[in-house]
């Protein structure tokens, strides 16, 4: 995030072309891994800074989830000490009430030229199981520390997922975005998903 919150994204995520885990067994619901990254340049995801002097550390990556009868937590923080550096802590937890499934999501970045932030995001989803599939929706805000829109990214979904079979499934998702800085304020996004696991 150079100069403004430009993305806009009320909760980001980086992928890394290359990247080495090891992840542990279980021990009565809980779980961890340990993830490095060479040093690259992480893509599609968190918008970056030029004021890091760890541009040839490599990123690393601590996972901790908890698994056991209706609830589910997780803890991830990921430090990528690239010339396009951050620190993001992500926290999320669901309870799963047999007629829906409700969630919180946390997530919280430190930008390594530690000159700018982008606000702490909160996000609430819901998954409802309707005949063959289940709705989905959520609302989630990110304060604006840095956008230039001057207001709180805000983002509202839904979605249903249909089961085809076993292994394959359909989604339509629709998602809103308000304040969002970039080519517009305010966006719509419709996507159409096909999904076949092999």
């Amino acid at each position: 995030i150079a100069t403004s919150d430009a993305a806009a994204r009320v909760i980001y995520g980086d992928a890394f072309s290359n990247y080495v885990a090891y992840v542990t067994p279980s021990f009565n619901g809980f779980s961890g891994s340990i993830a490095l990254a060479p040093t690259q340049t992480a893509v599609g995801g968190v918008p970056g800074n030029v004021g890091n002097d760890a541009a040839t550390k490599d990123a690393m990556s601590y996972t901790l989830q908890y698994a056991n009868g209706p609830i589910a937590a997780g803890l991830n923080v990921t430090d990528a000490a690239q010339t396009n550096g951050y620190t993001m802590t992500t926290a999320l937890a669901s309870y799963d009430l047999g007629v829906a499934k409700i969630g919180y999501t946390y997530q919280d970045i430190k930008l390594n030229d530690g000159t700018q932030k982008p606000g702490a995001a909160n996000v609430l989803t819901a998954i409802v199981p309707v005949g063959a599939g289940s709705i989905s929706g959520g609302y989630g805000v990110r304060g604006a520390k840095t956008s230039a829109a001057g207001d709180d990214v805000k983002q509202t979904f839904i979605g249903y997922k249909y089961n085809l079979s076993k292994r394959t499934y359909g989604i339509l998702n629709y998602g809103n975005w308000l304040n969002a800085v970039g080519d517009a304020q305010n966006s719509n996004l419709t996507a159409l998903t096909l999904v076949h696991d092999f």
